[in-house]
């Protein structure tokens, strides 16, 4: 009998507690707040309209591949220059002629034209 009561206590006290529950989470039924789409547009080069998830979605996409690109073009140059100083101090040592050094001085100027090139291909490409 005593189980029977708590059964029936525990079901008053949910049906007593639904409307409170109900009126504490009004709140969460209200508008949210708009997204803010980046200046540069969409992929494709078009614009985002407000409230246009997927396009706002692929704008950033769009804007963290262009990073992305920027960053690993700082990573070539930083890796052309460290090992370009480190020819240089061969050179100074005598343990390798001039035309080594010149020659990786040209191919590392090529190697960093051909990254500029090709992150900015890329950055062109999906706008």
């Amino acid at each position: 009998m005593k189980k029977h009561l708590k059964k029936i206590n525990s079901g008053i006290a949910s049906i007593a507690l639904a409307p409170v529950v109900l009126l504490a989470t009004c709140p969460a039924f209200s508008a949210l707040p708009t997204i803010q789409p980046p200046a540069g547009g969409s992929i494709g080069g078009g614009t985002t309209q407000e409230g246009d998830i997927l396009g706002i979605i692929g704008a950033y996409l769009k804007l963290g591949f262009t990073i992305l690109g920027l960053v690993l073009a700082v990573a070539a140059f930083l890796y052309v220059v460290i090992a370009s100083l480190q020819r240089y101090r061969d050179y100074t040592k005598g343990t390798i002629q001039l035309g080594d050094l010149k020659e990786h001085v040209i191919v590392s100027v090529i190697i960093l034209s051909l990254v500029v090139l090709m992150v900015n291909y890329a950055t062109q490409t999906l706008a």
